[in-house]
């Protein structure tokens, strides 16, 4: 919640104009409806993903980032399936992960002053050890609930290590806009580093702007050839 601008957005919404009658129906896509996903296209290309084009058809719209994860991992993941998540984390990736996809959370320790491929290998031949396969890592930039972001070498140290390994890459950030202050560190999209890669990237509009009742996230998918 970002309960700071509930006055700004609150007056921001009453001078929008009142929404289409066919958004009470189900979309012609089950993607989203196709003006939303094209606006959610141009706000990405000219906020966080500024200088990409980011395409309609690479956009999903689902109930809340909640959602987008659960529908994912049930795509890419097995139950059982060890997934990679630097810890502390947010707690309710649990459920998200356990209830419907039976994948096991791996939480470890990610410490940017230390090789990152080693700690990473290390998590993942622990968690294989223990019946659980890493099929996944997922990662929260900016991060909640430290507020950090990681930084751009440790970014790549992950994607590479991840691509290295056939390991799919989730990255969480739904906190893209939520950052600010002189001499803050610049936010760096994993989409933006993983143009030519293979990546996921998933977001959400309510922490930005204090929409958590109005569940109108992204999710920005996109899988190339490593």
């Amino acid at each position: 919640e970002n309960r700071l601008s509930y006055d700004l957005i609150q007056e921001r919404l009453l001078r929008c104009p009142a929404p289409p009658a066919d958004v009470l129906c189900y979309p012609a896509s089950w993607t989203g409806h196709s003006r939303l996903r094209v606006a959610m296209a141009d706000i990405l290309s000219s906020t966080f993903m500024k200088g990409l084009e980011v395409s309609p058809d690479h956009i999903t719209v689902l109930a809340g980032a909640g959602a987008i994860i659960e529908n994912l991992f049930w795509c890419i993941a097995d139950p059982g399936d060890g997934v990679l998540i630097p810890q502390p984390y947010y707690p309710a990736f649990d459920n998200d992960l356990e209830v419907k996809c039976g994948t096991k959370p791996i939480p470890f320790v990610l410490d940017e002053d230390k090789d990152v491929a080693e700690q990473l290998s290390a998590a993942a031949e622990s968690a294989a050890q223990k019946g659980h396969p890493v099929k996944v890592l997922l990662l929260t930039n900016p991060n909640n609930p430290l507020s950090i972001m990681y930084r751009r070498p440790t970014l790549l140290a992950v994607l590479h290590w991840c691509l290295a390994h056939r390991v799919h890459l989730v990255s969480d950030e739904i906190y893209a806009l939520s950052v600010w202050g002189d001499g803050a560190q610049p936010f760096v999209s994993m989409e933006v580093l993983a143009r030519q890669e293979a990546a996921a990237a998933a977001g959400a509009a309510a922490p930005a702007v204090a929409g958590n009742g109005r569940r109108l996230p992204p999710g920005l998918y996109r899988q190339l050839d490593a």
